[in-house]
């Protein structure tokens, strides 16, 4: 009897002592979790872009974790400490992100494992961590953030001298399908590796301002190419990141001169009419018509 009384006791007085913890953490951990969506806010606003690839050196993982699940970006983080990296892990698995939303790597700050022109944006607080060095990973008018304290100091890469655009089925509205491009050169690499990896035909490709526009045919050969007949594909044309995708109409004619693509926006033939799409998003502009013609463009 004086036992049981006893772990009575000892459990009341654990139980208060949780209490007690809690009631003094809890405002500390609410206010460290509305500053780190805070700052995540204003990061997001700078980086411009939803999806992509981010780079992070240097900064919180509550700031990491809000950063990932607050858009659809990929995020990878880049920790030289041991200690930092292994709370990041621990927190990223208690709120379940894969490594297809958040990668932690180890290294050095001051170098970034990246190839040339992939990075969409670079968070940083690490002064190793030079402005070369961040804008040869960045894609042209890729962004970089400097955090310093309260103070973000962003600066994009140029634009791509040189770079030119594919924005019709042959190139130009003139038919010629030479391109004007003086960047890209032999020998001609590997930039990224992306699905899908086979497509049903015919298949139409058109780029402008770093984005390429896949259109895919009713036509496959094999099983494996079934489900991506009939599909109109965006991507960021420097690291393959899906942009948004959509079901083309059935019977939908894709080879011809169905799509132009350009910086602010991308166009296709659709029904009665003109289609206007943002190039980034997706989102519907509204249509293209000509009064009084009738039927289908």
């Amino acid at each position: 009897m004086h036992h049981s009384r006893l772990v009575v006791r000892c459990a009341e007085s654990l139980l208060s002592l949780l209490l007690i913890l809690q009631a003094t953490s809890s405002p500390v951990a609410a206010a460290d979790a509305e500053q780190s969506a805070a700052r995540a806010t204003a990061l997001l606003k700078q980086v411009g872009v939803n999806r992509g690839l981010c780079v992070v050196v240097g900064q919180e993982p509550g700031v990491v974790l809000e950063l990932v699940q607050s858009s659809d970006l990929t995020v990878l983080v880049r920790e030289p400490d041991a200690g930092r990296r292994s709370r990041l892990q621990q927190a990223a698995n208690e709120a379940g992100l894969g490594i297809d939303r958040l990668v932690i790597q180890a290294g050095a700050a001051s170098r970034l494992p990246y190839a040339d022109r992939l990075i969409d944006a670079v968070i940083t607080s690490k002064p190793e961590l030079t402005d070369d060095e961040a804008m040869r990973a960045l894609r042209p008018l890729g962004t970089l953030i400097r955090v310093a304290g309260n103070t973000l100091r962003t600066k994009r890469r140029p634009p791509q001298k040189g770079a030119g655009d594919w924005s019709h089925w042959e190139n130009g509205p003139d038919n010629n399908p030479v391109s004007t491009d003086s960047v890209i050169k032999a020998p001609y690499m590997t930039q990224f590796m992306a699905r899908p990896y086979y497509i049903g035909m015919p298949s139409i490709t058109t780029a402008a301002a770093g984005r390429t526009f896949l259109a895919i045919g009713h036509i496959a050969h094999h099983r494996r190419e079934w489900k991506m007949l009939n599909k109109l594909i965006a991507r960021n044309g420097y690291n393959g990141t899906v942009l948004w995708e959509k079901s083309l109409p059935e019977g939908y004619l894709v080879h011809r001169s169905a799509f132009v693509a350009t910086a602010d926006t991308f166009y296709m033939i659709n029904g009665p009419g003109c289609q206007r799409l943002d190039p980034q998003t997706g989102a519907d502009l509204g249509r293209l018509r000509i009064p009084g013609l009738v039927g289908h463009w």
